[in-house]
């Protein structure tokens, strides 16, 4: 989910319940905050409080929320647990502190002992469920490797996996599952959702669900549901929103640029989410850029919602 921003760059607090409104009606089924299309690594973790607490007001409990509470020091990633414990999150997920090490230009390397000892003391300081964020490279290991590792990683239940190694992925649900601890897994790379779903997905978390949320509930249920043919047209209309998002906010360029984008189109629906913080864009978001957006957008011969 996107966290929104006022004028003058705060946490929009106010405008929270109205996204979570509409994206209830569009029929998702659970939240993630905090990440990295919700700007968390850009925001203190006073303003992840703000954000986190809004969500969980909004929702009321009538789906689940999951909270991406690390990329920070320890000490501050325990802080934002608690937290979340406190005002209602169902799931606390996190990633390593060098995972954004390429948002800064900066070259990270895996350590997975290291990545280990960070989980298992971010996970002992509640017992909300626990789901590490393996977000790219951020975790170079194999299934065996990786489950050997966090075996004993307390609440450990699921993972967000957002790499497009769908090899990886279907190897730790299928060894977790036969080891009798069957995990939570969902898949984080959008254009690939269906790939992870015959791969084994419970689901999918991912940053173009902001601004087609109808659109990805749809091609949830047509995956459930065993529609292939369905689902395998919704994959490629959806695509088509996302290779539009990528060319026009220069996603191949450093940076989460696809967030000023997404921000820009739920700014035309009337959400007033402001604009993308600069520590999250490799360069400013044009007019031009997003008039190329917009117009692309309104071009399709299908309803993006």
């Amino acid at each position: 989910m996107i966290t929104p921003f006022t004028a003058d760059g705060k946490v929009a607090v106010d405008a929270v319940a109205p996204m979570v409104e509409h994206f209830l009606a569009a029929g998702v089924n659970g939240l993630y905050l905090c990440g990295s299309t919700g700007s968390g690594i850009a925001m203190t973790v006073e303003e992840r409080k703000q954000m986190t607490k809004a969500v969980c007001d909004a929702v009321g409990g009538k789906i689940p929320v999951i909270s991406m509470v690390g990329a920070c020091p320890i000490e501050d990633a325990c802080e934002l647990a608690k937290h979340c414990k406190e005002v209602g999150v169902s799931v606390i997920s996190a990633t390593v502190p060098g995972a954004y090490a390429w948002l800064r230009g900066e070259k990270h390397d895996p350590n997975l002992d290291e990545a280990v000892a960070y989980f298992t003391t971010l996970a002992q300081a509640t017992d909300l469920p626990f789901w590490p964020y393996w977000l790219g490279g951020s975790l170079a290991a194999s299934a065996e490797e990786f489950l050997e590792a966090v075996k004993d990683v307390p609440n450990f239940h699921g993972m967000k996996y957002t790499t497009p190694d769908m090899f990886t992925f279907q190897q730790i649900k299928y060894l977790s599952e036969a080891d009798g601890k069957p995990l939570n897994l969902l898949t984080g790379c959008d254009e690939m959702y269906i790939c992870g779903n015959v791969m084994g997905a419970d689901g999918g978390i991912g940053s173009t669900y902001n601004v087609m949320p109808k659109l990805f509930t749809q091609l949830y249920a047509a995956c459930k549901s065993g529609d292939y043919a369905a689902a395998k047209k919704l994959q490629i209309n959806i695509n088509r929103v996302i290779a539009l998002l990528i060319d026009t906010c220069n996603c191949r360029a450093r940076g989460t640029n696809i967030v000023a984008g997404i921000m820009a189109v739920l700014r035309t629906r009337g959400f007033a989410v402001g604009v993308a913080r600069e520590a999250v864009l490799s360069q400013p978001f044009s007019a031009e850029q997003e008039k190329a957006l917009l117009d692309g957008i309104a071009a399709m011969d299908f309803a993006v919602e």
